[in-house]
């Protein structure tokens, strides 16, 4: 059983503007254990960004899962930025609510520990609410909300989002908004706007870190022109 989406997104960061397409697939085996792959390629200030992530996820129960995952993002903007993660993620979900944990270590592009936690409400059944906080050894973190509205039938569906992220240490503000499509049996309810995907037969989707490094970048971007025109 496959699930997947396909998401189409725009963002900004002060004067720094980025869009990016994001395919992500979920294939489910026999077994307990899944995997997942993420990819990405989209555009910042102009120049190429793009990302490839895989994921190994064992499913505990019908609300637990855990799981291993590894990255690898880059932006050719702002002098160029280049990270790769390996990194822990979990989820717990219920019928109303999720909460997903994730840590690792990230090199090159701010190298040290990063990590997040992100809570999602289903008010209604077709709408998700959230907010999440990540943070890294270099920065003060982020600080987003989120809001996810759903549209069509349970086996093809799609969806609008827009996510608001506060950058502590430069006390401003990032901004995204976009249209994704979901594939497959999937659940009106079992999504989030991070990217969860599932359904009575097929388990939820991990999140990427594809959003988390297009926002790091296009602050980097961000000093890196400034400095230019100074």
């Amino acid at each position: 059983m496959v699930s997947s989406y396909v998401d189409f997104g725009v963002g900004s960061y002060r004067d720094v503007d980025y869009s990016y397409v994001i395919g992500s697939a979920r294939v489910r085996t026999d077994s307990p254990f899944s995997f997942q792959i993420d990819a990405m390629a989209g555009a910042m200030d102009g120049d190429f960004a793009g990302g490839l992530t895989t994921h190994g996820i064992w499913e505990l129960d019908d609300n637990w899962q855990v799981g291993a995952f590894a990255t690898a993002m880059k932006s050719e903007s702002g002098g160029g930025s280049t990270a790769k993660q390996i990194g822990l993620e979990g989820v717990y979900s219920s019928g109303s609510y999720e909460v997903l944990g994730y840590f690792g270590q990230q090199y090159d592009f701010q190298e040290g520990t990063f990590g997040g936690i992100a809570i999602t409400a289903f008010p209604f059944e077709d709408l998700s609410v959230g907010i999440e906080h990540s943070f890294d050894s270099v920065t003060d973190g982020t600080t987003s909300l989120s809001l996810e509205k759903r549209f069509g039938s349970a086996s093809n569906s799609y969806s609008l989002y827009t996510n608001a992220g506060y950058v502590h240490d430069t006390e401003k503000w990032s901004v995204e908004a976009g249209f994704r499509i979901y594939f497959g049996n999937s659940s009106r309810r079992d999504f989030v706007s991070r990217g969860f995907s599932g359904s009575a037969v097929s388990p939820r989707m991990m999140p990427n870190q594809f959003r988390n490094f297009m926002q790091a970048a296009a602050k980097q971007t961000q000093v890196y022109n400034d400095t230019v025109v100074e």
